[in-house]
């Protein structure tokens, strides 16, 4: 079981409805759909249609949790799953879902979401959103330089030991010739003073070729522990730069002034998470000769995974979270864009589907071209040469066959 605690319990002007909370799907296949309920009630989250908090997502049970609100804390308590919940404060992760438990705002019995509710859920009153410049960020880390290593030590050699051998050996003849033992005695002195030097240089020798050994480990630990620090930094950098969709929305809850900052010539105008996955990092190093294993590209697991919908770009959604996908591409670049730098283009013959759009201001279109096409009105309007210009276009359709009909009015759209 699962604790949690909050400070939302004020009911001024404009603030939560006083004993009301609301559930709200932040990520997967029913993102933006919200539930309201009361303090004290507890509630059943899962797949079946009997749970008080439904949803679509495959991967969770049919009864998958008890959520309730209890002395000013959220009590959560993990009915079925093999994997277990994970609760960051109010955000509760479930399958590849997120719930957020929250107050509900003011007026929330007769709107209970505000992105992706029931067809004719009225959204929130319009506002003028003033964007301050931004600052772009960019990763342009400085390259880890790997110390060039040092020359290893020379061997000593055995040149001093041979002209003494050779002395002692002359000294032993002299002796013997001139009857003077006292020549053997300077040979051996002088030969002993050979071999002491050659056994201190050898020693030298060895403690020095231990001490290059060290400063190779150690330049090389020094090196791996300033890569791992750069990976870090890289993570960091694209958490911050492409944050997941339930962190956007959190943001668009809380009145952030981080929405629609990005612009037509930012780099990322375009860019958005649409999951959480493995991302190639390269580092950025210097001195290390190609091809070094220490260098090589990895897969960083944890990270955001994005796409670029920008000019040009093609996406294939598919498989049983197609629709999630879809649904947090369109959400996240909505929350991230204004409708001044990029309009949405719905071609569909199931417009019911495609109903919680009709809330984005990016859909709406002030010179009288619909955005919510079928494949005849698609095809009327480019008989009659009407366009969708002024911005970038996203088009998104459910009819994926239609691209492979070359005379398809949809594949000429695409064009």
């Amino acid at each position: 079981m699962h604790s949690s605690t909050d400070s939302g319990g004020s009911t001024d002007s404009g603030g939560p409805t006083a004993g009301k909370w609301s559930a709200c799907w932040v990520t997967g296949p029913d993102a933006g759909r919200a539930h309201l309920f009361a303090t004290g009630d507890t509630i059943v989250v899962g797949r079946a249609s009997q749970a008080d908090v439904r949803c679509d997502d495959p991967f969770l049970e049919p009864f998958h949790a008890q959520v309730g609100r209890v002395d000013e804390r959220w009590e959560i308590v993990q009915l079925a799953g093999r994997s277990p919940l994970r609760v960051d404060k109010t955000a509760i992760t479930l399958g590849s879902s997120v719930i957020r438990l929250a107050p509900a705002p003011a007026g929330a019995a007769a709107r209970v979401a505000s992105i992706g509710a029931d067809a004719g859920a009225v959204g929130a009153p319009p506002v003028t959103v003033n964007r301050t410049p931004r600052m772009v960020a960019t990763w342009d880390p400085r390259p880890v330089a790997l110390e060039p290593a040092d020359p290893p030590p020379t061997e000593p050699g055995t040149g001093g030991l041979v002209p003494a051998v050779v002395a002692l050996a002359g000294a032993a003849v002299v002796a013997v010739v001139l009857a003077q033992p006292m020549f053997v005695l300077f040979g051996v002195i002088g030969t002993a003073a050979a071999v002491a030097t050659w056994a201190v240089s050898r020693v030298s020798y060895r403690r020095r070729c231990r001490e290059h050994t060290a400063g190779q480990h150690s330049r090389q630990a020094r090196f791996a522990s300033e890569v791992a620090a750069q990976r870090t930094a890289w993570s960091e950098f694209h958490w911050s730069a492409a944050p997941a969709l339930h962190r956007l929305i959190e943001e668009l809850a809380d009145g952030a002034a981080s929405i629609w900052r990005r612009r037509a010539d930012h780099p990322d105008a375009h860019s958005i998470c649409v999951g959480i996955g493995a991302v190639v990092f390269e580092p950025a190093v210097s001195g290390v000769p190609p091809g070094d294993d220490r260098v090589a590209a990895v897969l960083a697991r944890e990270q955001p995974v994005c796409v670029d919908l920008g000019p040009g770009a093609r996406v294939a959604a598919g498989g049983c979270a197609a629709a999630a996908v879809v649904r947090a591409a369109i959400v996240g670049l909505a929350i991230a864009t204004g409708p001044a730098d990029w309009q949405l283009v719905i071609v569909t013959e199931q417009p019911d589907a495609w109903s919680w759009v009709r809330q984005l201001p990016h859909l709406a279109d002030g010179v009288g071209a619909a955005r919510m096409v079928d494949t005849r009105e698609l095809l009327e309007l480019s008989r009659e040469g009407v366009a969708w210009t002024g911005c970038h276009t996203v088009v998104v359709t459910d009819m994926a066959e239609q691209l492979s009909l070359r005379t398809a009015p949809l594949r000429r759209l695409m064009a």
